[in-house]
């Protein structure tokens, strides 16, 4: 039987070992160690960084003294396979000021052992040239995986605060040797998307169902950026066209924090939900004409002390909802009415009125189909970080599609539709694999699909972003599908 509208959350912060009070930020769920399972990465200013492993009923921190870093101050973070290996990279925003150019140099660290990680942001090749040009030493905020070129190698976004913004382009693999060849930036110093920002969130996706990945940013005491992929060129350049102001985007008189996108009421187009610091949060329909109106409901809009923002079906009902990462003040969750409305629906344990919340992230801890929710917190003031399991009752089916790269890791970027036509609702839905979203965060990258009572998904599509597409029929509900190119 189904409990309409009903959502429950358990608190099982107690089982993270060791769960210290610290200055936690950013945080990424996936599955770096390849069990099966995701584990959750959190950046930490003025500690250690934590990878967290579920196991026996408890995540143990499981991060080495390299991984851990705790002589730098991380930030943001974000997650995609770089160098074709099959392994999940991680890429951290450290910082140990507020805004400018000097600031301590990020990292990037590859995994070379079961458990082994290694940082080779300041590595080089083979024949001596740097694997980062420039290494980023400003003081970055989020940080975001795309491949906008369309070749299958994610890019890499970087949003720094009061410091040019950096897009560095993955050089792939080198034909004859088969070596990595590292990332450079493309972005021109101080102007186009190399423009100097107040940047906070970023988000990926492709918006006009062009085949190309585009980009929009949050920023402070600024105006909000949209980059418009136009393609690659034939002398192979990179065109971003910016045209937040022209879609309806620009929110130039307010302080954007984090940043999600869903097709919230289902009819094909994404739309973007960010958040306002302490102004009227926007949720952003897409219109026919690919412009965006503002739909937010009353309820939505109350200004708040936001951070993160991120969206997924937590009811597995089949309509994205959304949630609210406030410091100091009650988060905020609001449930998908079906239609593109919403209804306020927060339960008492993820509220945390007094939580100094700055980073949230979303996935599936155990692997029941159920979106759980983690909450990096200390800010303001040291704090132990959240962690909750989603335990709503009801009888609605799921739907957990992998979309993945030839070499095994999840296909950053990559779109996934579904439809469910025999007795659920036949409307699409929508999901991109998450390279980075919310703010200083990334989702897990697993495309999850609530089904309601659909008792059968009649079309899966998956398109990769090099152009790649994969159709499959007649996919049993409750599992999780790993689709590959074929």
């Amino acid at each position: 039987m189904t409990r309409t509208g009903v959502v429950k959350f358990r608190d099982v912060s107690g089982a993270l070992v060791p769960n210290p009070g610290e200055r936690s930020y950013g945080c990424v769920i996936a599955d770096f160690l390849g069990i099966d399972l995701p584990q959750i990465v959190v950046a930490t200013v003025g500690g250690a960084n934590h990878m967290y492993r579920f196991e026996n009923g408890r995540f143990v921190d499981c991060a080495g003294p390299r991984f851990a870093d705790t002589h730098r101050s991380a930030i943001g973070v974000a997650a995609a396979d770089v160098d074709g290996s099959g392994r999940l990279a991680l890429y951290f925003l450290n910082t140990d000021r507020f805004l400018g150019p000097e600031s301590q140099p990020d990292a990037l660290f590859l995994r070379v052992g079961p458990n082994t990680w290694r940082d080779i942001a300041m590595g080089h090749r083979t024949d001596g040239q740097p694997l980062i040009v420039p290494l980023n030493r400003a003081a970055g905020r989020s940080v975001c995986f795309a491949d906008l070129t369309g070749n299958g190698w994610p890019d890499l976004y970087v949003a720094n605060y009061g410091a040019p913004g950096l897009l560095y382009i993955n050089r792939g693999r080198d034909p004859e040797t088969g070596e990595w060849l590292g990332f450079a930036n493309v972005a021109p110093p101080g102007r186009g998307i190399g423009c100097v920002t107040g940047g906070r969130g970023v988000v990926a996706a492709d918006f006009f169902n062009s085949g190309r990945l585009d980009l929009f940013c949050t920023n402070e005491n600024d105006a909000n950026r949209f980059w418009r992929n136009d393609g690659v060129s034939d002398s192979g350049e990179l065109t971003m066209v910016e045209c937040a102001a022209a879609l309806g985007l620009a929110d130039p008189r307010q302080h954007g924090r984090g940043v999600a996108v869903g097709d919230f009421n289902r009819d094909g187009r994404l739309d973007i939900v960010y958040g306002n610091w302490e102004g009227p949060h926007r949720l952003m329909i897409q219109r026919e004409d690919g412009t965006f109106e503002d739909r937010t409901p009353p309820e939505m809009k109350e200004p708040s002390r936001v951070r993160t923002v991120l969206t997924a079906d937590f009811d597995n009902d089949g309509h994205l909802d959304i949630f609210f990462n406030n410091i100091g003040q009650p988060n905020r969750l609001f449930l998908n009415n079906g239609d593109g409305t919403f209804r306020p629906a927060t339960p008492d344990e993820i509220a945390l009125p007094e939580g100094e919340g700055t980073g949230a992230s979303a996935g599936d801890f155990t692997g029941d189909g159920r979106i759980d929710l983690f909450i990096s917190q200390g800010e303001s003031t040291e704090q132990p970080n959240a962690a909750f399991m989603n335990d709503t009752e009801n009888d609605h089916g799921w739907l957990r599609v992998l979309a993945q790269t030839r070499d095994g890791a999840p296909a950053v970027g990559a779109r996934v539709e579904i439809v469910c036509d025999d007795g659920g609702d036949s409307r699409p839905q929508i999901r991109h694999i998450d390279g980075g979203s919310g703010y200083l965060c990334q989702m897990e990258p697993v495309a999850h699909f609530g089904l309601g009572r659909a008792p059968r998904v009649s079309r899966v599509k998956v398109r990769w972003t090099d152009g790649l597409e994969r159709e499959l029929s007649n996919v049993a509900i409750n599992q999780s599908l790993v689709v590959r190119p074929a």
